[in-house]
């Protein structure tokens, strides 16, 4: 199955609805009452907000400040290299506010290192696609391809990072790009290397 892009992917429950009947419109929210009558919830007003465009979050009535808490703790997983841990997080955060870039990245890396090529690039092409000028983005990508061997993939994504925004890295990060990017130079080209076998 092909990852979705950027542009597949709605940003709202409401972009979600455009252009669906409205009577299937009301049988969808039928049936997402029913499911979720016995949560404690109005899902008839929840349902009401998501279709207004609402982040999940904002529909549910849960305060941006649990979203900051679990964003703080996916990254914290993230440090300690708990990458099962930290995955799970940043997919609930997707759901519950899919606007949020930041969100995405900790997705994109946690499936990157915990072996989900798949999502990872899914994610990252996502990402790219809404900004294509993020220093953090060209920083993720750039050690991701890096670790799974894609030199040619890690080489691009380094032209990204030379070209790109970097004034929300910390200087560990520009440290470690230095680092990659030693790394690069020192490995022969494809050229080269055929020509040495």
């Amino acid at each position: 199955m092909e990852a979705a892009r950027a542009t597949d992917l709605p940003e709202t429950f409401a972009d979600l609805f455009a252009g669906i009947d409205p009577g299937d419109r009301a049988e969808v929210e039928q049936i997402f009452v029913k499911l979720t009558d016995h949560l404690g919830i109005n899902a008839g007003r929840t349902f009401g907000r998501l279709a207004a465009g609402q982040p999940l979050y904002e529909a549910l009535g849960l305060p941006r400040a649990a979203l900051d808490l679990l964003y703080q703790r996916g990254f914290g997983w993230l440090a300690l290299e708990r990458f099962d841990r930290a995955e799970p997080l940043f997919r609930a955060l997707c759901l519950l506010c899919p606007g949020k870039s930041e969100y995405w990245l900790g997705l994109g890396i946690a499936a990157g290192a915990s072996g989900k090529a798949e999502v990872a690039r899914a994610t990252f092409d996502q990402l790219r696609a809404s900004r294509p000028d993020w220093g953090a983005l060209a920083f993720h990508e750039l050690a991701f391809h890096q670790r799974a061997g894609r030199w040619d993939e890690a080489a691009e994504a380094l032209r990204r990072f030379d070209k790109s925004d970097r004034s929300d890295l910390a200087p560990a990060a520009l440290r470690e790009v230095e680092r990659l990017r030693a790394l690069l130079t020192a490995r022969p080209s494809n050229g080269e290397a055929k020509e040495r076998t």
